[in-house]
């Protein structure tokens, strides 16, 4: 105990440089962007400057909040907290989210999100548009077990019926949209003072040495100052009402400066709403919803957890800074031509995945230590010897990364930035006071069986550390020695083939094992308890009572091994928590550089070329990225020129001739180009986008009373309210699910708005009647899946080469010689035929009548005019 000092009587270590001067901030500091979670300053001065730029501005609809108070369970009910307790073990979505919406005209949010698994915080406000459109993004994108919302004012006895009959729009759309527990919180929970306060007190602080301000925005470019946020009136609301909610309903205690907090700014990032991203399967895939199959399921090559969970946040929210993903394809390529330093790295981040460890996780399970861990229990203190031996082990990885990336003789950027987090003095000291108190031979170690991995544990503490520690280590090795002597004398008295086995379940100790042979149960000594058959009945196990009285001593002194480690296990945490902020940041370079190689990795398996950013998308050669290998080889490049002068791509094929898998292939080269990835085409050219839209799929939205023309229809509102000259916008097929004259009307009209606006879009549609309605617009250019019609066999055969081009297709019933192709009867498709000619004919006819009338009213007006002419000349 003598090595470490009480973690009560010391204070954090002060910070020299103040929060402006730090930064350089000296006007806008909303626009400034840096890469730390946490940033430098004393906590009482970084209170006081973002208390005073917080007054500068701030919203005169929201009455003043009351002062810093503690929120109880009784903020909300006991029902609730239950439920939502119970929500929260879902690993499938581990967030928990807050949500403040303004009340004046425009929508203004904040929302701030924590992950219960990592412990991660973002904090975001934005304005968005009267469907939601960028709040279900940020929900999609993170997966939410419970919502967190102001206790509605409906329920009120003064409102009238009409009013609490009248749904609030947010509560409508995260009911029809969404599957999580919204749990309502008192309003005076949502303090913008009291989340400004716990800002203050709970935002990690990480330093890097010999880094400047501009280096660490090209790593992390998303995290803005947290002087941006005392501006963010609604996210720091809801951020009072999250915290509240944990500390108090949940009961989770959040130490000081402890907590990983992100600003992310809604500018920095492609919007992919969920439909969009469902479509074009980015990370789950349409057959079965595996990974295997999707976007996400090609370009994962990672070894490490953080890695998998940022490769998964980058394509559905990739990086729209063109600069930014500069620096990503520059690192890829440069490793991709170097195989040596390519396999080197990738093998120093073999250990994460080799043993299953996930750095985050070990970050928040120091953070928040169980109920156990406070009251001494001795199981939770062994727990977290395990973390702290898996956290040695993690930085001894990371020096590693760092020792590659310094000798190396790479240019990139990106990873010259990344090696000095990896390794510096402040993770040097979280080393150096681990090995300080635990035995280095135990931090060596490789203890694959339950004993070994019990008895490191035991040992961990260094000896000498505590006079009463070595001695219950004594009374251990003696019990445990009495245990595998009883076990041997009695192989001896019986002359039977025992062999003890080490117990590591609810209690701890021997027992006894062997085969079963052809021996009978019945028959064994009288001595022997606990008889039983295991393993198929291959293996018999028993005990007998003086070894369950020398178990009960290992299990004792075991205990009070644990239970005197305690305060030294517990000194040692909260000394790893001085630097937590550096440990946040270790983690985010581990799993950027994890990335790094992963794309890499991608690059390396296939025939890909790396992307650029220009005025337009312009793809040569361009092939769908979800092909497996075996139907590459058979795939069909396609080029691809949309944007600046001819913003708008009316695409027409029959059935079957790629039309949908085109509109997918350029969507997700657009998003792999900004993921930062190589993309397999033989040139292209990326528009720097901010905005993806579809509408691929048909369905309909039972929940929401909708029918399938109804929920495409509220698609397009969505799509024409919030896209724009940086967008991309993918139809396919609008229209056909009414009737055909509507439909091309409704399709008309909404591709006459697109064109207008300059949205980059391409349309693929069966409606041939839009190539004359809308060919006159300069910006359109109508192309079409070329085919080929075999007349030599009986009937028309269609070969469909998938490419496309500019030129039409003669088969005019394509849709009827497809159904020949799938073996329908032929009394069908004679029948299909004559109805089909007999309605073209009757078109034509009456097309042909109204040709007539129109020249006839044409004559008798020519007529009339001369006579009106004739009449006024006399």
């Amino acid at each position: 105990m003598s090595r470490f000092t009480s973690p009560y009587q010391s204070s954090l270590p002060k910070r020299s440089k103040s929060i402006l001067s730090d930064l350089s901030v000296n006007s806008d500091v909303s626009t400034q962007s840096f890469s730390i979670p946490g940033i430098r300053g004393p906590p009482s001065s970084l209170f006081s400057r973002l208390s005073s730029i917080r007054k500068q501005e701030r919203p005169t609809e929201v009455p003043s909040s009351s002062p810093i108070r503690s929120s109880t369970p009784a903020s909300s009910s006991v029902q609730d907290v239950q439920t939502s307790t119970n929500m929260l073990s879902n690993p499938e979505k581990p967030w928990i989210c807050a949500i403040s919406e303004g009340k004046s005209t425009g929508k203004e949010l904040g929302i701030a999100m924590r992950n219960i698994e990592t412990g991660h915080c973002f904090l975001s406000q934005f304005a968005d548009t009267s469907m939601y459109g960028h709040l279900q993004h940020m929900l999609d994108t993170r997966p939410c077990s419970v919502v967190l919302l102001p206790s509605s004012q409906q329920a009120k006895k003064h409102f009238s019926i009409q009013t609490q009959m009248k749904e609030d729009p947010l509560r409508k759309m995260l009911k029809q949209s969404h599957d999580f527990f919204v749990a309502d919180v008192p309003r005076r929970d949502f303090d913008q003072n009291l989340g400004l306060q716990h800002l203050d007190r709970l935002v990690s602080v990480a330093s890097i040495d010999g880094q400047s301000s501009s280096a660490r925005e090209t790593v992390f470019p998303s995290v803005v100052t947290l002087a941006a946020v005392s501006q963010k009136y609604y996210a720091l609301s809801a951020f009072s009402a999250l915290v509240s909610y944990i500390e108090g309903s949940l009961s989770q205690h959040l130490e000081p400066h402890t907590v990983f907090i992100q600003y992310v700014p809604p500018e920095g990032t492609v919007l992919i709403d969920f439909h969009t991203a469902k479509d074009l399967e980015l990370v789950r895939n349409a057959v079965n919803n595996k990974q295997m199959g999707s976007l996400m399921g090609i370009l994962n090559f990672c070894s490490t957890r953080m890695g998998e969970r940022l490769l998964r946040m980058n394509i559905l929210q990739p990086l729209s800074d063109p600069n930014t993903v500069e620096f990503r394809l520059e690192a890829v390529q440069q490793l991709s031509l170097n195989a040596e330093h390519f396999y080197d790295l990738r093998q120093s981040l073999k250990p994460f995945s080799t043993n299953k460890i996930d750095f985050d996780k070990i970050i928040a399970q120091m953070l928040i230590p169980s109920k156990e861990t406070v009251k001494g229990e001795a199981r939770a203190v062994e727990n977290m010897i395990k973390i702290i031996i898996q956290l040695w082990s993690s930085l001894m990885c990371f020096k590693g990364v760092h020792r590659l990336l310094h000798e190396m003789n790479i240019d990139a950027v990106l990873l010259q930035t990344i090696a000095p987090i990896l390794s510096n003095q402040h993770l040097d000291t979280i080393i150096a006071k681990i090995e300080e108190c635990i035995e280095m031979a135990v931090l060596n170690g490789t203890a694959k069986s339950n004993v070994a991995s019990k008895n490191a544990r035991l040992l961990s503490i260094k000896t000498g550390s505590n006079s009463v520690l070595d001695a219950a280590r004594r009374t251990y090795t003696e019990n445990t020695a009495d245990a595998l002597n009883l076990c041997n004398e009695l192989k001896e008295k019986y002359q039977l083939p025992l062999k003890p086995v080490f117990l590591n379940g609810v209690s701890t100790g021997y027992g006894l094992e062997m085969a079963s042979g052809n021996i009978k149960l019945q028959n064994l000594p009288r001595e022997f308890i606990t008889v039983s058959k295991k393993r198929n009945g291959k293996v018999i196990s028993m005990t007998t009572v003086d070894l369950k009285k020398i178990n009960q001593r290992i299990q004792d002194s075991s205990t009070e091994i644990f239970l005197i480690s305690r305060d030294i296990v517990e000194c040692l945490r909260l000394e790893i928590l001085r630097e937590v902020g550096n440990l946040y940041l270790a983690s985010e370079a581990i799993a950027l550089a994890d990335v790094i190689l992963s794309l890499t990795q991608y690059t390396k398996s296939g025939n890909n070329v790396r992307p650029s950013f220009g005025e337009k998308i312009s793809i040569t050669e361009g092939r769908h990225p979800l092909l497996s290998d075996s139907e590459a080889e058979g795939t069909v490049p396609n080029d691809t020129d949309l944007g600046q002068d001819k913003t708008f791509v009316l695409l027409n094929g029959p059935n079957n001739s790629g039309k949908t898998t085109y509109l997918k292939q350029v969507a997700l080269l657009t998003i792999m180009a900004h993921v930062g990835c190589f993309v397999p085409a033989a040139y292209a050219s990326i528009l720097p986008v901010k905005q993806i839209f579809s509408r691929l799929s048909n369905r309909d939205e039972a929940e929401a009373n909708l029918s399938t023309f109804a929920s495409e229809m509220k698609t397009m509102a969505q799509i024409i309210e919030s896209a724009g000259p940086e967008s991309l916008v993918l139809i396919d097929e609008l229209g056909r699910n009414t009737s055909t004259h509507e439909g091309i009307g409704m399709a008309h009209a909404i591709s006459e708005v697109l064109i207008c606006n300059r949205v980059p879009t391409i349309f693929a549609t069966h409606f041939v009647q839009l190539n004359a309605t809308l060919s006159p617009y300069p910006a359109v250019r109508v192309q079409q899946f070329s085919i080929e019609v075999n007349t030599s066999q009986a009937g028309d055969n269609l070969i469909f080469q998938h490419k496309l081009s500019a030129e039409g297709y003669e088969c005019q019933h394509y849709g009827i010689a497809l159904a020949k192709m799938c073996q329908l009867p032929q009394d069908i498709l004679r029948d299909a035929e004559e109805i089909a000619k007999r309605l073209q004919k009757s078109q034509s006819t009456k097309e042909d009548e109204g040709e007539n009338r129109t020249n006839e009213m044409m004559k008798r007006k020519d007529i009339i005019s001369k006579v009106c002419h004739w009449f006024t000349y006399f």
